[in-house]
Protein backbone atom coordinates (compact mmCIF):
# COMPACT_ATOMS: atom_id res chain seq x y z
CA UNK A 1 0.00 0.00 0.00
CA UNK A 2 1.19 3.49 -0.91
CA UNK A 3 2.04 6.03 1.55
CA UNK A 4 -0.50 8.11 0.45
CA UNK A 5 -3.66 5.51 0.21
CA UNK A 6 -1.94 4.33 4.10
CA UNK A 7 -2.46 7.89 5.18
CA UNK A 8 -5.67 8.84 4.00
CA UNK A 9 -7.45 5.46 5.29
CA UNK A 10 -5.70 6.43 8.62
CA UNK A 11 -7.08 9.83 8.29
CA UNK A 12 -10.49 8.36 7.90
CA UNK A 13 -10.24 5.72 10.54
CA UNK A 14 -9.40 8.63 12.78
CA UNK A 15 -12.41 10.61 11.56
CA UNK A 16 -14.60 7.94 12.16
CA UNK A 17 -13.45 7.59 15.78
CA UNK A 18 -13.83 11.33 16.66
CA UNK A 19 -17.68 11.31 15.42
CA UNK A 20 -18.79 8.25 16.34
CA UNK A 21 -20.10 4.99 14.55
CA UNK A 22 -23.07 3.32 15.00
CA UNK A 23 -24.54 0.13 14.29
CA UNK A 24 -23.19 -0.96 10.73
CA UNK A 25 -20.25 -0.37 8.66
CA UNK A 26 -20.75 2.08 5.53
CA UNK A 27 -19.04 2.51 2.28
CA UNK A 28 -17.12 4.92 3.74
CA UNK A 29 -15.23 3.39 6.46
CA UNK A 30 -11.80 3.03 5.87
CA UNK A 31 -11.24 0.21 4.06
CA UNK A 32 -8.84 -1.11 1.89
CA UNK A 33 -7.78 -4.17 -0.80
CA UNK A 34 -6.83 -7.07 1.84
CA UNK A 35 -4.10 -8.07 -1.09
CA UNK A 36 -1.95 -5.13 0.26
CA UNK A 37 -2.58 -6.52 4.13
CA UNK A 38 -0.61 -9.22 5.89
CA UNK A 39 -1.47 -12.72 5.79
CA UNK A 40 -4.89 -13.84 6.44
CA UNK A 41 -5.72 -17.43 5.32
CA UNK A 42 -8.10 -18.06 2.79
CA UNK A 43 -11.45 -18.60 4.18
CA UNK A 44 -11.02 -16.42 7.49
CA UNK A 45 -11.59 -13.33 8.85
CA UNK A 46 -8.75 -11.94 10.80
CA UNK A 47 -8.53 -9.33 13.33
CA UNK A 48 -5.43 -7.16 14.53
CA UNK A 49 -4.42 -5.10 17.63
CA UNK A 50 -2.97 -2.66 14.96
CA UNK A 51 -3.78 -0.72 12.18
CA UNK A 52 -0.95 -2.06 10.13
CA UNK A 53 -1.38 -5.49 10.80
CA UNK A 54 1.95 -6.28 12.61
CA UNK A 55 0.66 -6.47 16.01
CA UNK A 56 -0.77 -9.80 17.41
CA UNK A 57 -3.53 -11.22 15.22
CA UNK A 58 -6.53 -13.66 15.95
CA UNK A 59 -8.35 -15.36 12.80
CA UNK A 60 -11.38 -17.92 12.62
CA UNK A 61 -12.50 -19.72 9.41
CA UNK A 62 -16.33 -20.38 11.20
CA UNK A 63 -18.60 -18.80 13.58
CA UNK A 64 -17.70 -17.97 17.02
CA UNK A 65 -20.18 -16.42 20.06
CA UNK A 66 -17.23 -16.14 22.06
CA UNK A 67 -13.62 -14.24 21.55
CA UNK A 68 -12.80 -15.52 25.10
CA UNK A 69 -13.90 -19.08 25.67
CA UNK A 70 -15.09 -19.97 22.46
CA UNK A 71 -14.53 -22.15 19.96
CA UNK A 72 -10.90 -20.21 19.06
CA UNK A 73 -9.69 -18.11 21.93
CA UNK A 74 -8.23 -14.77 21.25
CA UNK A 75 -6.10 -13.87 24.33
CA UNK A 76 -6.35 -10.22 23.82
CA UNK A 77 -10.03 -9.61 23.57
CA UNK A 78 -11.70 -7.72 25.52
CA UNK A 79 -8.56 -6.07 26.65
CA UNK A 80 -7.17 -4.57 23.66
CA UNK A 81 -9.12 -2.95 21.10
CA UNK A 82 -9.57 -4.89 17.49
CA UNK A 83 -8.01 -1.86 15.16
CA UNK A 84 -8.10 -3.48 11.80
CA UNK A 85 -10.12 -6.54 10.74
CA UNK A 86 -9.93 -8.52 7.34
CA UNK A 87 -12.70 -10.92 5.75
CA UNK A 88 -11.20 -12.95 3.82
CA UNK A 89 -14.19 -15.71 3.57
CA UNK A 90 -15.32 -17.78 0.95
CA UNK A 91 -16.27 -19.89 -1.10
CA UNK A 92 -19.92 -20.41 -0.91
CA UNK A 93 -22.98 -19.08 0.34
CA UNK A 94 -21.43 -17.39 4.18
CA UNK A 95 -19.31 -14.69 2.45
CA UNK A 96 -19.65 -11.96 4.48
CA UNK A 97 -18.96 -11.94 8.57
CA UNK A 98 -20.95 -9.40 10.88
CA UNK A 99 -19.05 -8.44 14.10
CA UNK A 100 -20.75 -8.31 17.51
CA UNK A 101 -19.63 -6.05 20.49
CA UNK A 102 -20.64 -8.30 22.79
CA UNK A 103 -20.43 -12.72 23.17
CA UNK A 104 -23.37 -14.51 22.16
CA UNK A 105 -23.67 -12.19 18.82
CA UNK A 106 -25.17 -9.46 21.17
CA UNK A 107 -24.81 -5.77 21.36
CA UNK A 108 -23.81 -2.81 18.47
CA UNK A 109 -22.48 -5.06 15.44
CA UNK A 110 -20.98 -4.47 12.07
CA UNK A 111 -20.81 -6.39 8.51
CA UNK A 112 -17.69 -6.76 6.65
CA UNK A 113 -17.76 -7.75 3.07
CA UNK A 114 -15.34 -10.02 1.66
CA UNK A 115 -12.64 -9.24 0.28
CA UNK A 116 -12.51 -5.95 2.82
CA UNK A 117 -10.27 -4.50 4.99
CA UNK A 118 -11.06 -2.19 7.93
CA UNK A 119 -8.97 0.15 9.86
CA UNK A 120 -10.01 1.96 13.04
CA UNK A 121 -7.32 4.05 14.27
CA UNK A 122 -9.44 4.47 17.91
CA UNK A 123 -10.03 0.44 17.86
CA UNK A 124 -13.04 -1.11 18.29
CA UNK A 125 -14.53 -3.61 20.89
CA UNK A 126 -15.52 -7.51 19.27
CA UNK A 127 -16.25 -10.54 21.23
CA UNK A 128 -18.10 -12.43 18.89
CA UNK A 129 -18.60 -12.95 15.10
CA UNK A 130 -20.38 -15.51 12.46
CA UNK A 131 -20.54 -15.75 8.84
CA UNK A 132 -23.52 -14.19 6.82
CA UNK A 133 -24.60 -14.32 3.23
CA UNK A 134 -25.29 -10.53 2.76
CA UNK A 135 -24.20 -7.09 4.65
Amino acid sequence: MNALKKLTLLGAAGVLALTGMSGNARAEDARSDIGTQAACAAGNVCVWDTTNTSGRQCSWSGNDNNWRSGTTVCSWAGTSRVRYIENNGGPGLLIHVRLYSQADYQGSSICVPRGTGIGYSAGRTFLSHRWVSSC
